[in-house]
């Protein structure tokens, strides 16, 4: 396990990430939009199963999201400013 130490510009508060878990999530984000683009190829072609893993994957997606978002982003501000 690496970690690497951010220093928020608007705050001055520091904390570090975890940067196999940032990647895990950027992958994970990845996937989910490939998921996304398939079920919507297949929804397209009227494939019901398809429809309903383009639903699954939006789902999942916004929470690969918002937990992205969570460890890039200032713990007290919530600034996404920083080194």
């Amino acid at each position: 396990m690496s970690e690497v130490k951010r220093t928020c510009n608007r705050c001055g508060t520091f904390w570090y990430v975890d940067t196999d878990r940032l990647r895990m999530l950027k992958g994970r984000m990845k996937t989910e939009q490939n998921i996304g683009v398939m079920g919507i190829i297949g929804s397209l072609l009227g494939n019901s199963q398809a429809t309903r893993n383009l639903h699954q994957a939006a789902n999942r997606q916004d929470i690969n999201r918002l937990e992205l978002e969570a460890v890039s982003s200032c713990p007290r501000c919530r600034s996404s400013d920083f080194q």
